[in-house]
């Protein structure tokens, strides 16, 4: 049921129009320059987005024409951030219901999940929030402990 939940809110959400303006001169072309020289690293891209290769990279890898590659990249990640949450949730405690309630209502989050799932170029954060629900590098068991000094 989650899993419907989460795709349902994907199609409502809808896709930018990325040829059109004013989206076509938003950060997305710089994503779409850097994934259509991928493998290779594209040296004119403007900062802040040349920072940002991760998830142009990836896509530029994949054998597809890059809108499309963004936008299943960012679905995919976005369905897996959602059932990470859940499975995060059940693992502190919280019975299957609420965790389904709770990674349900985040997918109908517009400003973190929704605009990410519109605006598919912007994988690299749907990347950052799959880091973050994996775990970031803590280990486990050590989330949110505090020492007593």
């Amino acid at each position: 049921m989650l899993l419907a939940t989460t795709l349902m809110m994907v199609f409502l959400y809808g896709r930018i129009e990325y040829a059109k303006k004013p989206f076509s001169e938003w950060d997305l072309s710089s994503y779409r320059a850097m994934a259509n020289s991928s493998p290779q690293l594209r040296a004119n891209v403007q900062r802040p987005f040349a920072y940002r290769l991760l998830g142009p990279y990836i896509v530029g890898l994949l054998p597809l024409p890059d809108p499309l590659g963004f936008y299943l990249l960012t679905v995919a990640v976005s369905v897996l951030v959602v059932l990470l949450l859940y499975s995060f949730l059940c693992n502190m405690g919280l019975s299957a219901n609420a965790s389904a309630i709770a990674a349900a209502l985040f997918s109908f989050n517009k400003q973190i999940f929704g605009f990410n799932v519109w605006d598919f170029f912007q994988v690299n954060d749907c990347l950052s929030l799959l880091y973050g629900d994996s775990g970031g590098g803590e280990k486990q068991g050590e989330v949110g402990r505090v020492e007593a000094r």
